[in-house]
């Protein structure tokens, strides 16, 4: 058995979670420390159901960082309704929050992607119902709401809103601008037509409310890469139709994979990774987001779920192949 290297020290505090659960939905959770370390940190009270191998976000006050699931307790165990955690990045700002509310799950997932990308910390719900809950136990910067929505009064919604936190501002989206109801337009702080680009929600985001945060993701790699060319494919829901993208790999860690495709992708976006690693028979696949382009098609995608025997395997096949890093032979 391995021995600790690091003092773990005891601290209950209130921490704020963020990722995506073991069915792939994402999540915003209040939790607490049991104990941390300078590599990683011991934590209660999640009601989200986990695997090992998942990538959180946790933010302490105004500090934030990410880690990773190495262990969650058995129920019944001691360590029931605990979960043991790995540092792998560390920031210094909390970024802008915002929370989006759409019925359709292509457009949050395409806008999600562009928020994501220009920095802001973005939650996602298909109902006002759910963006309820989450608008009273967290602050939000900006909501962005779609019109109209299934069952709901938007106008009496938004009012709701400015009255309970009237420091949020409201964006309004909408593809039929002939029904808003002027009380809702008199409510909302901006209007945008569903039509118009895109980068227009960027561009009035930042009248608003100002720069998404000084902080950048990755703010450091903590894993060295190592070169790997392999056959990929890249699956990406846009308008709700199911995208495929091929390309060969650059490199690899168990973090992630950079790769060079024959189409474009924004950064932010969730994708599914489809490769096979040398001397495997199995298809290794793993849901990830597209954290940079570099240049001309070329992508760096960070894993979000993958189970610990394939990040094993990589961390194994890793351990032969050339570093990045190291000057190879032309």
């Amino acid at each position: 058995m391995g021995y600790r290297r690091e003092e773990r020290i005891p601290l209950q505090v209130p921490a704020l979670v963020s990722g995506l659960d073991r069915r792939g939905r994402a999540f915003i959770e209040s939790a607490k420390t049991l104990d941390i370390s300078t590599a990683g940190a011991r934590i209660s009270g999640l009601n989200s159901q986990l695997d090992p191998g998942s990538v959180l976000s946790i933010q302490l006050g105004n500090r934030k960082a990410r880690f990773e699931v190495l262990w969650v307790g058995e129920p019944g165990s001691s360590r029931e309704g605990e979960i043991g955690l790995k540092c792998i990045e560390v920031g210094t700002q909390t970024r802008k929050r915002i929370i989006y509310i759409d019925d359709q799950e292509h457009e949050l997932e395409a806008r999600r992607g562009m928020l994501e990308a220009a920095g802001f910390e973005v939650v996602c719900v298909q109902s006002a119902r759910d963006a309820v809950e989450y608008l009273k136990n967290y602050g939000f910067d900006a909501l962005i709401i779609d019109f109209p929505l299934p069952g709901v009064d938007c106008t009496k919604f938004v009012f709701a809103v400015k009255a309970e936190t009237p420091e949020t501002r409201v964006v309004l989206l909408s593809s039929y601008p002939a029904q808003i109801p002027e009380a809702l337009l008199s409510e909302v702080d901006a209007f945008i037509h569903k039509g118009e680009p895109r980068q227009k929600l960027l561009t009035i985001l930042d009248e608003m409310i100002g720069n998404s945060s000084v902080l950048k993701w990755p703010v450091a790699r903590i894993s060295s890469r190592y070169a790997i060319h392999v056959a990929v494919d890249v699956k990406v829901f846009r308008s709700g139709h199911l995208i495929v993208i091929s390309g060969r790999s650059t490199d690899l860690n168990e973090f992630g994979l950079g790769a060079k495709l024959e189409q474009e992708l924004v950064p932010g976006e969730m994708v599914t990774l489809e490769f096979r690693l040398p001397v495997a028979d199995e298809v290794f696949s793993a849901r990830a987001t597209v954290r940079r382009r570099s240049n001309a098609c070329h992508y760096g995608f960070e894993f979000v779920s993958i189970d610990p025997a394939q990040r094993a395997r990589i961390r194994e096949l890793c351990e032969v192949l050339p570093p990045l890093d190291i000057p190879q032979p032309v």
